[in-house]
């Protein structure tokens, strides 16, 4: 996070770390999210590319309901001799799941209203927020429920809002984490709940350590017991030759029923032996080129278990030979030679944008989005500010781009279009030359992607963030183009682009633009020209960063609300209510934003610029190209994990 004046940004300085850093890797996530897959019964969800590891840890709950719930707890060991599987201490806590089944016969719900995690509800008056793995579930195991009007369901939530936080403002998964579900009390009654399982992925870099892909599917799927389970697993694109881990997260296992879980590599007997397994194995390593493999459990002769699944879990290292972070296939990928997701869809051809994955030439994708305002405008009160763009300028980028290049980083700026973006306009008539040693930006097009391959460059009007002239309407009525970090940023990141969006489903409710990128032969799909396609397309996040360039971030000079006759001994002035209506007076300045330069992620992908509160030679309310510049690689560099100073803090070697 970035809260200091633009001229303070330690460019020069970043840089270096910078590279230091991506010999390291850094996080970048993909979630083209879940949808149905003919490789198998359960759907890709999620992909992480880390430096670091995923750690699952679970408790069976199978006849334990007292009172309308099943209670247990999940213990996740840190890192040592004794746990070398744990979670490092000091590791960076990047995702985290619940997962959990129940065999009901009113529907989903029943399994998941009232369940809690940590003792924080996972849903709400209007119904759960965990993610069902079919709305419709699964036929449920005679041993655990099955028979009648019976199914099984499978949920998954995202509890990493639900962890603890430490001194640093790091969520802390080491512990015992205690979770309920709801539950009839008795073998015989629904809902009854078997399990619940907590998957956490984390980000731990060293010197020295190598990128990880980490690949979620998950849904809800049940083998009879005559029957065989196959899943193809996909999307880490790029294995190295060493062992993988896997885990296959199963409900209603029994110990006196066998089955066989194939891996490459292995087949391992009757793994699931409890009602509730997560059970984690290594596979052998994969050959040169392999982009997916499949993994199966099939009867073991005689009486077999009947299982449902909730989820399964793949790690491997993967080839990052320049050490950026990015995949060398990813970055070996061209028009001819193209490399798909799971769902199908071709990813970014990075090859085609002039990346290479040899040693020595590290590149750095970043996608560019901006606000703008065509009039004059006011911000607060009077006199008002020239029309502008937030679109950091030819001579900004050209800045950076050099600077990095001295770094041996190859930066990439999405802007779109690049005759649009030259039509955007270029320095301002400056009779004093105060620009004449920056350059007018000439040889930017050296750090453009090109038109071809560019999917940035969206405008985005200020007057979208106005919401009336009242304080009661939202934070900061009078000051258009000021965007909260960091749910408005994810707002307009995320925000679909078709004019009419496609409606629910009609049997499920579902948002078909929520649950998925989709498949190849959905016409729901989220890329370009597609009705549900976004200003940032989900399959770029593992590669590119997104900057959007704001007015104002959505910080307010005073954290009170209210100006209040007496602030009680905690310093919190008193509310009348939560939608603040003071009992004195409103606070103005809760209601003017900071100046700010930016803010980022630290880590991550996403960053801000928010020159709005400094001036070009022209009066425009942009900042200069230094002030452009320099603030885009201090918010990079914070993506990259680098401090307000620019350190890189290295945890210790274990």
């Amino acid at each position: 996070m970035s809260h200091i004046n633009a001229s303070d940004a330690p460019a020069s300085g970043l840089m270096k770390k910078f590279a230091s850093l991506l010999c390291l890797g850094f996080v970048l996530i993909l979630q083209t999210g879940a949808h149905a897959d003919a490789s198998g019964p359960l759907k890709f969800f999620q992909s992480y590319f880390v430096t670091g590891d995923y750690v699952v840890a679970g408790v069976n709950l199978d006849k334990t309901g007292v009172g309308g719930l099943s209670s247990g707890t999940i213990a996740i060991d840190a890192k040592d001799v004794t746990h070398p599987d744990g979670v490092p201490a000091g590791a960076d806590i990047i995702a985290a799941f619940m997962y959990w089944q129940a065999v009901s016969s009113t529907g989903p719900d029943a399994g998941a209203v009232g369940a809690t995690f940590d003792g924080h509800l996972l849903s709400t008056e209007a119904g759960p927020f965990a993610v069902v793995g079919s709305p419709f579930g699964t036929t449920s195991c005679p041993l655990t429920g099955g028979g009648g009007s019976n199914r099984a369901y499978a949920y998954r939530a995202d509890v990493l809002r639900f962890l603890p936080i430490n001194d640093i403002g790091q969520p802390q998964v080491i512990g015992s984490h205690a979770v309920a579900l709801p539950d009839g009390g008795s073998s015989y009654s629904v809902p009854r709940a078997l399990g619940a399982s907590l998957v956490a992925v984390y980000r731990f870099p060293q010197p020295g350590q190598t990128l990880k892909a980490i690949v979620l599917y998950d849904g809800n799927f049940t083998k009879q017991s005559n029957q065989t389970m196959s899943q193809t697993i996909a999307g880490f694109y790029d294995p190295a030759a060493v062992q993988g881990k896997i885990t296959h997260i199963v409900g209603s296992g029994q110990s006196y029923l066998s089955e066989r879980l194939n891996v490459p590599g292995q087949s391992v007997i009757n793994p699931f032996t409890h009602s509730w397994d997560n059970f984690t194995t290594w596979t052998a390593s994969l050959a040169a080129g392999t982009s997916s493999f499949v993994t199966s459990v099939q009867p073991n002769g005689g009486l077999s278990d009947c299982l449902t699944w909730g989820a399964i879990i793949y790690r491997t290292e993967v080839n990052d030979t320049d050490g950026d972070g990015l995949l060398d296939k990813w970055e070996s990928s061209t028009d001819g030679s193209l490399l798909y997701d799971p769902n199908g869809h071709a990813l970014p051809p990075l090859g085609s944008m002039n990346a290479s994955p040899a040693l020595g030439h590290k590149d750095l994708f970043v996608e560019i989005g901006y606000m703008k305002t065509d009039v004059d405008t006011v911000y607060g009160a009077p006199p008002s500010k020239p029309a502008h763009k937030h679109m950091p300028s030819a001579a900004a980028l050209k800045m950076a781009g050099d600077a990095y290049l001295a770094g041996g980083i190859h930066v990439h700026f999405d802007v779109g279009n690049r005759d649009a973006y030259h039509a955007l306009g270029g320095l301002p008539t400056d009779p004093a030359n105060e620009y004449a040693a920056l350059g007018d930006g000439a040889g930017v097009d050296d750090y453009l992607v090109p038109s071809l391959y560019a999917r940035g460059g969206e405008a985005i009007n200020e007057t979208v963030t106005t919401c009336g002239a009242s304080p009661s309407d939202c934070q900061f009525p009078l000051y258009p183009g000021t965007v909260g970090w960091k749910v408005g940023f994810k707002f307009y990141q995320d925000q679909l682009l078709r004019a009419v969006p496609p409606a629910p489903d009609p049997v499920t409710g579902t948002d078909p633009c929520d649950a998925s990128s989709s498949d190849p032969v959905n016409p729901l799909y989220d890329g370009l020209g597609g009705p549900c396609e976004r200003r940032f397309d989900r399959n770029r996040m593992d590669m590119f960063h997104y900057v959007l360039g704001a007015h104002f971030v959505g910080l307010p000079q005073s954290e009170f609300p209210c100006l209040d006759a007496a602030v009680p001994p905690n310093g919190v002035p008193a509310l009348d209510n939560a939608a603040h209506s003071c009992a004195v007076a409103q606070n103005p300045a809760f209601h003017i934003p900071r100046t700010a330069s930016g803010d980022a992620d630290y880590p991550g992908g996403d960053a801000m610029i928010t020159l709005g509160g400094f001036s070009d030679a022209a009066g425009r309310p942009i900042g200069t190209p230094f002030m452009q510049g320099s603030t885009l690689m201090h918010e990079l560099g914070h993506n990259a994990d680098l401090s307000l100073s620019g350190i890189y803090p290295v945890p210790p070697v274990l």
